[in-house]
């Protein structure tokens, strides 16, 4: 290697002496390094071990494989250790903030509670004012026309109206029928007073379209029964 500088291991690794992972990888590099004394001592003897290892730092210090290798390792056991630091600190920090802690707990279960209240409310409601609709629209197809629902009420008047012409009717055929009896000669003027009733309460036109003047039979005169 006659012309190139000589590299070490610690230069390569370490740039700067302030800065922890770099100081890391380097102390990752010379544990390994006596892991590899161990080697060669158990391999060639305690006197080829200084030997070995000299080779051994030559070859790591030219190798970027092996220089990535020990930056990663570092980059790893600090991130394990910021893990555990953290891990280890959990239980002061809740001591410390637990009432902080339990405060937020309890607004974000107040605030939940709130909204599936709300979720409930709205449901009911909803379901309240389905079935009034419901309701309304099963009523008004059930519900009974106007005619049906005052039926009662037009029979009751009609009925009333028809009695009434009937019982006229019957009161006037039952005194003519009692002027008939007692006396004989009192019979026409009954017929005439019954006849005059009858033609009042009936429709004096010809309501059969037969050519009947009169429900009581009356015929009109015939024209070669007028006076000139």
């Amino acid at each position: 290697m006659t012309g190139q500088q000589k590299k070490y291991v610690f230069r390569e690794l370490v740039k700067n002496r302030t800065d922890a992972p770099q100081l890391i990888s380097y102390a990752i590099y010379k544990s390994h390094k006596d892991e590899r004394a161990e080697f060669f001592h158990a391999n060639f003897g305690e006197a080829l071990v200084p030997k070995k290892l000299q080779e051994w730092h030559d070859s790591v210090a030219n190798d970027f494989q092996w220089l990535d290798t020990y930056r990663s390792k570092a980059d790893l056991l600090i991130k394990e250790i910021e893990i555990q630091a953290v891990q280890n600190a959990m239980p002061d920090i809740n001591l410390a903030h637990q009432g902080a802690i339990t405060a937020l707990e309890n607004a974000h279960k107040i605030e939940v509670d709130e909204l599936q209240q709300r979720a409930l409310d709205a449901e009911k409601k909803a379901r309240e004012e389905w079935a009034v609709k419901t309701n309304d629209w099963a009523v008004n197809q059930t519900k009974p026309g106007w005619w049906k629902r005052n039926s009662l009420a037009l029979l009751k008047v009609i009925g009333g109206s028809v009695i009434s012409v009937l019982g006229g009717a019957i009161a006037t055929a039952c005194i003519v029928g009692l002027l008939a009896i007692i006396n004989p000669t009192l019979s026409a003027t009954a017929n005439s007073l019954a006849k005059g009733l009858v033609d009042k309460l009936l429709p004096a036109d010809d309501p059969t379209g037969l050519g009947v003047k009169s429900f009581t039979h009356e015929q009109p005169p015939a024209d070669n029964d007028k006076k000139p």
